[in-house]
């Protein structure tokens, strides 16, 4: 809170005059978990305007407060006038939109004022966690009918840029650019998107640093995953976190072994009418069991059909083809996100390498039993339970066992 108060001579109002107090609230344009830099106020305007127009009063304040009151004295009495209020940053830019309010001040009293200033401009920014050492640079801009936006920032273990005093409904293409350093492309996406004031800001939050997916939130919880080989954006929800999270799962480089382990983590029985399994950015499930019970401590594992024959515990069969570089895994039960993992079997990504062939699975590690912690690429580990030797073939991992 800041105030002021402006104490001239009145001689007790003996010209008729009376005392205007000012209360202003300005919103922040900025989400209040992050102190973005740029699309900040540093000063607030006031003008007092007669009926005819005329300047009364007109002052600055230098604060970056969300409230500032003020008191002002020899305010024409009977007469009505007009207080605006607006906000500017240090290059002179207009943040908060203004703001005016009439009154008629009585003599020898005070008038309340209250003004709320709402801001035009936003930042569209991004965080980028655990970067890869072989990134060089991130890239973002924004082309849009109120001006063209843009930023670039050197790599760093955690990263952040941000597109800063971007006017709330510009309509446009927003784009992102990941470089490596030889500086070929990583990733080079852009979305159609019009930027709302409801959005506060638009968050881009680095998944991991593997193949460069990103979930991207504009309204909460709703996110978006996409890939950075320019896979079809999908929409996510937030995962229900009821305790039931994919616990393991096998990428085989062939295609026709792999498995995905569904765990019920929680204190009580889970019932299903339908548990699916969804593979990519495909809008149809791989699999689908009917009228699915899992215990607590239990699991449900689906299996591509050929992989019985390796892996045993296997509770439901079809056409299930990982990908064996990256991926994203969903689970639905009865139409609700249960928990999505994003893997990446790349060097450097973080997550633990698995060799091309895929004879192993990756295994969550036991003291992860919610879904937002196992997209964390050191809560997994490779499995080295044998499950099935074929001549010089060994296969590791241990489906349905906890």
């Amino acid at each position: 809170m800041f105030s002021c108060s402006w104490l001239e001579e009145e001689s007790k109002n003996s010209d008729g005059s009376g005392k205007l107090f000012v209360a202003v609230s300005v919103e922040n344009s900025n989400s209040t978990r992050r102190g973005l830099r740029e699309t900040t106020h540093s000063k607030l305007f006031l003008r007092i305007l007669d009926n005819y127009g005329s300047v009364i009063k007109d002052t600055s304040i230098t604060s970056s407060n969300g409230l500032i009151m003020c008191n002002f004295s020899k305010i024409p009495a009977q007469k009505e006038c007009s207080i605006i209020a607006w906000t500017q940053d240090a290059a002179g830019d207009i943040i908060h939109l203004p703001d005016t309010q009439s009154v008629i001040v009585d003599a020898g009293s005070t008038s309340n004022v209250a003004l709320f200033l709402a801001p035009r401009v936003g930042s569209i920014f991004a965080n980028f966690m655990a970067v890869a050492t072989y990134i060089d640079s991130f890239f973002m801009s924004f082309d849009s009918d109120s001006g063209y936006f843009s930023a670039r920032v050197p790599r760093a273990t955690n990263t952040f840029i941000s597109l800063d005093k971007v006017p709330y409904g510009a309509n446009g293409k927003l784009s992102l650019q990941v470089t490596r350093k030889d500086k070929s492309f990583l990733v080079d996406w852009d979305t159609v998107l019009t930027f709302q004031k409801s959005d506060v800001s638009l968050e881009l939050s680095f998944v991991n640093s593997g193949a460069a997916n990103f979930s991207i939130t504009i309204d909460k919880p709703s996110n978006t995953v996409i890939s950075g080989f320019g896979d079809t954006t999908i929409a996510l929800d937030k995962e229900s976190n009821i305790g039931v999270l994919i616990t393991e799962f096998c990428v085989n480089g062939t295609g026709d072994k792999d498995f995905v382990e569904v765990a019920n983590l929680s204190k009580t029985t889970v019932n299903f009418n339908e548990l699916s399994i969804w593979v990519g950015s495909t809008s149809k499930a791989a699999i689908t069991a009917k009228n699915v019970v899992i215990e607590p401590q239990k699991t449900f594992v689906f299996a591509n059909t050929a992989a019985i024959d390796v892996w045993q515990n296997i509770d439901a069969t079809g056409s299930l083809a990982l990908v064996s570089t990256s991926a994203i895994l969903r689970i639905y039960g009865d139409g609700v996100l249960l928990d999505y993992v994003i893997y990446f079997n790349e060097n450097n990504s973080g997550w633990p390498k698995v060799a091309s062939s895929g004879k192993c699975s990756w295994t969550l590690k036991e003291n992860v039993a919610d879904p937002k912690y196992n997209n964390i690429p050191s809560n997994w580990k490779v499995s080295t339970d044998t499950a099935f030797v074929d001549g010089t073939n060994i296969w590791y991992g241990s489906p349905g066992v906890l």
